[in-house]
């Protein structure tokens, strides 16, 4: 068949034949058994397989299911694309794969997978599927800004995380009846390990089922017998020398045969609430397909969220992240050191440990290619490298149990139920009846790190590590007595996460590193007890590496591509060495993405260039240093500024109310314990407005609340929102002008002092903390507004440099006001006179502070494209596609920048742009030199076209097998040079030039 048509149409380069992935790909072998005939790869990772067939008919799309059900196993590519001579459709590989009867409709039931499909002679149809399908499209990810086709991929239903909904449905079902979490638990864990022999060949290699139950063929056929079932479970556990959750007597007596059928129905179907239901050979799960970190990474999320109900201050760590962090400290390209001691003093479910131990192995095979690993060499790494301490006895077992998984799956399943030789090894120090040992030699142990474990007294730990990873518990709830008595020695935080850092630096040697997931609070929370950790951080040891994601919180539910599942914390990565070398970096490498919007297709983390900064490593050090916040949102010009805007002040609102005796407090406060007065009305948040509130909004109240001063709310006064959301417009500062009788509640910080002399600064501040200059200020520097939670604090308003003591100043911003608020008294108030007025507002305050164009420029795309990335992310302005005036005011910038420099020079910069389409991914600037400078060029960018798509494809650099940077690339031609950059707003601003 001749399908040549559409990979012209897709333009698709660089396919590899799935016959050929073993020898070009060995990681990614899994894909030459899926059926497909081609695969593209966008940087190194496998995204979509093609499939040619002669026509869509039942016995094809048969054969497309199949494929479509292996892809889902298999997790790591997102769509198949299946081709005839005239007609193309696009399938979703996340979604969940059915059964298809013998009398079903095929063609009805795989337009549930489908995502897009037209046909050879469809010009409407031919062209989205150019734009959107391509590799361009693929690469740059255009797909992403068409939510009707993004709403069609669910990511619930993907392999991981709707095996987790199995594993926690049918917990939940077996627990019902079975009181025992463990025994539970024991039926999961061996259903997984035994699933994975039976489908890697193993069972029928050894005719294991027909030996436990006559005529079984299947482990499905087993559990309809409870008797053949512990069988069964009796020579696993003898054959392999198991020690983990064995057979108990209680367990015998309390499994039924109902029991095992949940079980049955879970891996058969998916849904252990309906009777299992087998269709010959077919079922939903294929273990010989699905990765070892898959389940690793199921069975933690789905053990995450058994711990989330009892508030463990713990969320779970997604493969994605693991594999970030050690591809960072523990790559495997070209590696051949299998020596390397890992410990993780908080395993969880092991995924830290379980990918280590995996990444050793593999390092083992690059150093002896030719020769097979043995499995005394693969114990032997095992036990001499990977260690992990957990207070939970729970974690300890599933670590263990990972940890052998990953052994047994490396050795070959022709002879794992022969060889009499695979002896597992004990890794927790536990009896076989279940009770701890007083051991001090196993690899995993159930102890407290702060109250009866140190490094020095684990001997088979000896010589400390080389590295120790993981993700520590977090919060400030369920603080234990030796934690806390820890973290108050240090005069830390009472945040569990510090003292798990802190003590992190024990356990490895004087070489060794640290890589810890922690709360991005930490980073900017200005209590003393904050800055008393930071200044340890910075100071004590050397911090090399800081990942910053929590834009990721932003993260909707079913967001394709995103790095992990939405947590309550904002998360960060810390890489930070025990000593300080004799050459300390002179920077900090801080990665912070501004978004969570995907940029392709790649299971991947895709960084933007402009989002990687190196900041200088003496500022880091200041433990009440703004530099991590500002540099997540802006860039090394918006440091200098806001240092610049503090110096201009000389002095803070704080310094200035306190010196006139002003008074300032958060609003009424309920409390049951003190009722002290209760109002006669209540302004409530909601109804307070930017600028000006009248106090007839408040409605009638008969609630107690707290005692509080209330010579705060004598009218006029401020008030001040503590959140951002007006209920009425978009996300900002709120600050009003009060004028008569009325209290607020705690949702608001509150400013007074007496005297008709104090109105005009009343209402200068009003105007001063809605302007754009205080806003700018706040959020680039305040704690949590873009990082946890989007409110600003009280003392963080009061920390905005005054800027304005003159009566002239007062005056000037208080007649604005007055004729803004006036306006806003109105029945129906004009919005372009509001407007009008704020403008004026900002231009003064602009005009009192003495900012430079540059200045202004600099706060107004900050607000515009920052602000709107964090606030309204896929809908954000800045990933619009950039148009021919703002291309011409990027080029007449730097332009200007440029000639600037070189006005003592006879060489000019003359810049030229191109007519860069929608569709493009990339935009392109051209700079030329010349004797004189000259207006901007507008050239036709055809000429071009096949560079701009070379270059798209080859934007994406790798720097981890996981992590992407997109690049900015610039273009040497001999006196040109070319500025290629993505095609979106955000990119091509004044302020980037």
């Amino acid at each position: 068949m001749n399908t040549s048509f559409f990979y012209m149409e897709l333009g698709f380069e660089r396919l590899i034949n799935c016959s050929k992935i073993a020898s070009a790909h060995p990681e990614y072998r899994e894909l030459g058994k899926i059926g497909a005939d081609k695969v593209y790869f966008s940087g190194d990772c496998p995204v979509i397989l093609f499939k040619e067939i002669p026509f869509f008919y039942e016995q094809t799309l048969r054969e497309v299911a199949e494929i479509q059900r292996k892809v889902w196993n298999y997790r790591k590519v997102m769509f198949l694309y299946v081709m005839t001579y005239t007609e193309i459709r696009i399938y979703n590989c996340y979604e969940k794969p059915k059964y298809l009867m013998p009398d079903d409709n095929v063609y009805e039931e795989l337009t549930t997978y489908e995502i897009f499909k037209t046909q050879k002679t469809d010009k409407e149809g031919k062209a989205m599927l150019t734009e959107l399908f391509s590799q361009t499209g693929v690469d740059s990810g255009l797909l992403w800004t068409k939510p009707d086709i993004c709403q069609k991929i669910n990511l619930q239903r993907r392999i991981d995380r709707f095996l987790t909904q199995c594993l926690a449905k049918t917990a939940d079902i077996l627990g019902r009846d079975i009181k025992n979490t463990e025994t539970v638990h024991a039926l999961l864990i061996r259903s997984l390990l035994i699933l994975h022999l039976e489908d890697r060949g193993a069972a029928d290699a050894a005719l294991l089922y027909s030996r436990i139950k006559s005529g079984a063929e299947s482990y499905f056929d087993i559990l309809d017998d409870a008797d053949a079932s512990y069988r069964l479970f009796d020579e696993l556990y003898s054959h392999f020398n198991l020690s983990i959750f064995p057979v108990t007597d209680d367990e015998r007596q309390t499994v039924t045969a109902a029991h095992l059928q949940t079980v049955k129905s879970c891996f058969t179907s998916g849904d252990a609430a309906v009777s299992p239901q087998l269709y010959g050979n077919w079922r939903i799960f294929d273990f010989s397909l699905i990765q070892t970190e898959t389940l690793s990474e199921a069975y933690g999320s789905f053990i995450g969220e058994l711990k989330d109900k009892n508030d463990k201050g713990q969320f779970h760590t997604p493969f994605s992240l693991v594999e970030l962090m050690l591809n960072d400290r523990l790559p495997v390209k070209n590696e051949t050191n299998h020596s390397v001691k890992v410990i993780d003093t908080s395993c969880n479910s092991g995924i830290f440990l379980v990918e280590s131990y995996r990444r050793l192995i593999q390092r083992r095979k690059n150093a002896s290619p030719r020769s097979e690993i043995s499995y005394t060499e693969l114990k032997d790494i095992l036990l001499g490298n990977i260690f992990g301490i957990d207070a939970d006895p729970l974690a300890i077992k599933i670590t263990a149990f990972f940890l052998t998984l990953t052994l047994i799956g490396q050795l070959d399943c022709q002879t794992l139920w022969i060889s009499k030789e695979y002896r597992m090894p004990c890794l927790t120090g536990y009896h076989d009846d279940d009770v701890l040992r007083n051991s001090r030699e196993a690899n995993l142990q159930c102890k407290d790190i702060f109250g009866d474990t140190d490094a020095e007294t684990l001997p088979a730990f000896t010589g400390k590590a080389d590295l120790l990873i993981g993700n520590p518990p977090s919060g400030t709830d369920h603080i234990s007595s030796a934690i806390r008595n820890y973290l108050n020695k240090r005069k830390y935080a009472q945040e569990k996460v510090l003292a798990f850092m802190d003590q992190a630096t024990r356990f490895v040697n004087n070489e060794g590193t640290v890589a810890l997931i922690f709360n991005a609070k930490i980073l900017t929370n200005t209590n003393k007890s904050y800055r008393n950790f930071r200044k340890w951080l910075f100071n004590s040891t050397c911090v090399e590496r800081i990942y910053n994601f929590s834009i990721f919180r932003k993260t909707k539910k079913d967001n394709v591509g995103q790095l992990f599942i939405p947590t309550a914390i904002p998360v960060c990565i810390a890489y930070y060495k025990k000593t300080l070398p004799n050459s300390v970096p002179s920077t900090v490498e801080y990665y912070a993405p501004q978004t969570c919007v995907q940029s392709n297709l790649i299971d991947s983390l895709v960084i933007d260039s402009a989002e990687i900064k190196f900041l200088p490593r003496h500022e880091c050090q200041k433990p009440d240093t703004k530099i991590w916040k500002i540099a997540m949102w802006g860039n090394v010009h918006d440091f200098r500024l806001f240092l610049l805007l503090n110096d201009k002040a000389s002095t803070n609102l704080k310094t200035c109310l306190k010196q006139d005796k002003w008074r300032h407090a958060t609003g009424l406060n309920g409390d049951s314990k003190h009722k002290d007065f209760a109002p006669d009305a209540i302004l409530e948040t909601k109804e307070i407005c930017r600028y000006y509130t009248s106090g007839s909004a408040a409605t009638p109240n008969e609630k107690y609340y707290r005692k509080i001063d209330r010579r705060l709310f004598q009218p006029p006064f401020i008030a001040v929102k503590k959140g951002q959301k007006d209920g009425r417009q978009a996300t900002q500062v709120t600050a009003s002008y009060i004028d008569s009788p009325a209290y607020c509640k705690s949702g608001v910080f509150i400013i007074n002092k007496d005297g008709d002399d104090t109105r005009d600064m009343k209402k200068s501040l009003v105007a001063f903390f809605n302007s754009d200059l205080a806003t700018y200020c706040l959020f680039l520097s305040t704690s949590s507004w873009g990082i946890e939670r989007d409110q600003i604090m009280l003392n963080e308003y009061l920390e905005l440099p005054a800027f304005f003591r003159s009566t002239d100043d007062l005056s000037a911003i208080a007649k604005l006001f007055d004729e803004l608020a006036d306006e806003l008294k109105q029945k129906l108030p004009d919005p372009d006179f509001i407007l009008q007025k704020e403008t004026e507002i900002n231009r003064t305050l602009e005009k009192i502070v003495g900012l430079t164009e540059k200045d202004q420029i600099l706060i107004q795309d900050t607000l515009k494209f920052s602000l709107s990335l964090l606030e309204q992310g896929e809908n954000s302005v800045g990933f619009s596609r950039t148009s021919r005036k703002e291309n011409e005011a990027y080029a007449r910038m730097i332009g200007s920048e440029l000639n600037e420099i070189l006005q003592h020079s006879p060489g000019k910069v003359n810049i030229a742009i191109y007519d860069v389409r929608d569709t493009d991914p990339l935009n392109m600037v051209a700079l030329s030199f010349g004797t004189a400078a000259k207006s901007a060029a507008f050239k036709n960018r055809q000429d071009f076209a096949r560079t701009l798509k070379m270059l798209n494809s080859r934007s994406l650099q790798q720097k981890e097998p996981n992590l992407y940077i997109r690049k900015h690339c610039r273009c040497y031609d001999g006196n040109i040079i070319y500025l290629v950059k993505p095609n979106q707003k955000r990119f091509w601003t004044r302020s980037q030039a």
